[in-house]
């Protein structure tokens, strides 16, 4: 006899912890199973916010390991491609930043879909009601930040900061930004991204916070886990979902409905093995045809970045003499395991994000190429083409200071709206071969020109007075401004942002690649809902944890509404 749940959650991640905890909480109870293929991600140490990027680059146990197929635009080079593996997913591995992205990111959405749920008034409503805000700025900061208490909430289960401490080269920048013409955004998460600004973190007193973190630490008796558990297939009976089968030869039954929220690259890997899918696609591996759905790992997204970095003289940044003392990160660490306090705290907390556009764009032939409606979307004031951000990791990190009192500026360039498409695939009817990801990086001649754009202008930028002063030696950078030089260095150094989306998008019924209706509920098949970035219909103008927490929020909302069970209890 099979285990039985009334509802079953594939993939313990962003918004797949969200879910679980917000419809175990409602009234009435009802049985809730989590299954995650990690591991619960309980070592604190994993929290430390300094290990931003040692998460992602040197604890293999929170990533799946996944890279590209050779990507044409790119020298043919396979791009590593982490996925947070484990309870939180992700958001144990991200780099933290809270930038939900532009108001018109979510009414445009609302527009594609055919529901006014995901326009921005209740986007913005619900990004309140996750939050829990803490955003204090001193007087002698507040022409840099200034974030208004009404624009945030104060009492949800995910912890973001201002950190109250910043580093130097934060404020440097965003002086030099200012000089530059560059606009500064006070506060760039209530709809309005364009300018520069300091990003929130999804941190709070010396702690990461993760999905799980928020919404796991204290579970309920109704909600079972199970960690290190891989799900290999949905079971259908005709065209309803009634199970999940694992990989130990297990069946678990789902009296109500299949919730996957294993992300945009696990989520079709996993419709596709269960026969939902392309039926061409599934013949080719011999997979059992159980619902033909064409768009299942098509109109794969990302943003796709590349970062420069300068050498640069003392009075910049402390990160280098840091990181470069052994005896000084021992006593941080010490520090931290004591009060959580220190410079792994502050040590790459205070981003500086800048959303901008580039009006020269709209009058090349490969923008007016684009359908009236999107040409209409870009050419909004809210709607950045790029964005800069510093503050980040020394790219590449072999490079060796003479002098450890010396700095470095890593800037990274990020193309928004990318209008270039991929797919994720299998390539056998194995579940533990991993999927074939192939985002045709800038393969659209309008993403190839914008970004090539946005670079120049990140090389004037770092050449202006405010930064040339400090200049002493390049690190890795173009060799000239001109297109052809810029062109080369993004083919060798351009790599995702890992904000993959939209390959079970959410469309109105009907739609050539449409896989979910505005309720997230795949279409064609009853009891099965896909919750997690799979289902953009577009990439959000900022970072994407923002949205895969939305995205779980309104699934919880709508299950529960249709189930009859009251998500406020």
């Amino acid at each position: 006899m099979s285990d039985a749940f009334d509802f079953i959650i594939v993939g313990g991640g962003t918004a797949g912890c969200l879910v679980a905890q917000r419809l175990a909480s409602a009234a009435p109870r009802v049985s809730i199973l989590l299954i995650e293929i990690g591991d619960d991600n309980s070592d604190i140490l994993t929290r430390i916010p300094f290990e931003r990027y040692s998460n992602v680059f040197m604890r293999p146990e929170l990533d799946h390991g996944y890279s590209t197929v050779p990507q044409s635009t790119l020298k043919n080079r396979k791009v590593p491609y982490p996925r947070g593996k484990g309870l939180g997913g992700s958001t144990a591995i991200n780099f933290m930043i809270w930038a939900p992205g532009s108001s018109m990111d979510y009414d445009r959405w609302a527009e594609l879909v055919g529901d006014d749920d995901w326009g921005w008034e209740k986007t913005n409503a619900r990004l309140k009601q996750i939050q829990s805000f803490h955003g204090t700025v001193s007087p002698t900061l507040q022409k840099y930040a200034n974030p208004i208490a009404e624009d945030h909430g104060f009492s949800g289960s995910v912890a973001i900061s201002i950190p109250d401490e910043w580093e130097p080269d934060a404020k440097i920048v965003m002086d030099a930004a200012d000089k530059f013409g560059f606009p500064i955004n006070l506060d760039p998460t209530t709809g309005n991204p364009i300018g520069i600004g300091i990003s929130p973190n999804s941190a709070h007193a010396g702690l990461r916070t993760t999905s799980a973190s928020a919404h796991l630490s204290s579970p309920l008796t109704n909600l079972t886990v199970w960690t290190k558990t891989r799900v290999i297939r949905v079971v259908l009976d005709g065209k309803k979902a009634v199970a999940v089968d694992l990989a130990d030869g297990r069946i678990v039954t789902a009296n109500r409905e299949v919730i996957l929220c294993a992300g945009a690259i696990d989520t079709p890997k996993l419709l596709l093995l269960s026969g939902i899918g392309p039926k061409d696609e599934l013949a080719k591996h011999n997979v059992e045809l159980c619902h033909d759905l064409p768009g299942v790992g098509k109109n794969l997204q990302d943003h796709p970045a590349v970062f420069l970095t300068e050498h640069l003289g003392d009075g910049f940044s402390s990160k280098v003499n840091f990181m470069s003392t052994p005896s000084a990160v021992d006593s941080a660490r010490q520090e931290w395991l004591e009060f959580k306090t220190g410079p792994l705290t502050t040590h790459f907390a205070s981003a500086v994000l800048g959303f901008l556009k580039d009006d020269s764009i709209y009058e090349t032939e490969a923008f007016n190429a684009l359908d009236p409606e999107m040409q209409q979307f870009l050419r909004h004031r809210l709607v950045p083409q790029y964005e800069f951000g510093w503050g980040g990791p020394l790219l590449p990190p072999t490079y060796e200071f003479k002098d450890i009192d010396d700095a470095f500026l890593s800037t990274v360039i990020v193309l928004m709206n990318p209008v270039s498409r991929g797919t994720v695939t299998i390539g056998s009817s194995n579940p533990e071969d991993p999927p074939l990801i192939d985002f045709s990086f800038l393969s659209h001649p309008l993403d190839k020109l914008t970004l090539i754009a946005a670079i120049r202008k990140a090389i004037h930028f770092t050449q202006s007075p405010s930064i040339d002063k400090y200049w002493k030696s390049h690190i890795n950078v173009p060799k000239s401004d001109s297109d052809e030089d810029i062109w080369d260095f993004i083919a060798d150094n351009c790599g995702p942002l890992w904000h993959a989306n939209g390959s079970v998008v959410m469309s109105k019924s009907g739609e050539e690649l449409g896989c979910v209706d505005s309720s997230l509920k795949v279409f064609g098949i009853e009891g099965l809902r896909v919750a997690d970035m799979s289902v953009c219909p577009l990439t959000s103008n900022g970072h994407t944890q923002a949205t895969a927490y939305l995205i779980g929020q309104v699934a919880a909302e709508k299950i529960c509404l249709e189930h009859q069970l009251d998500i406020s209890d």
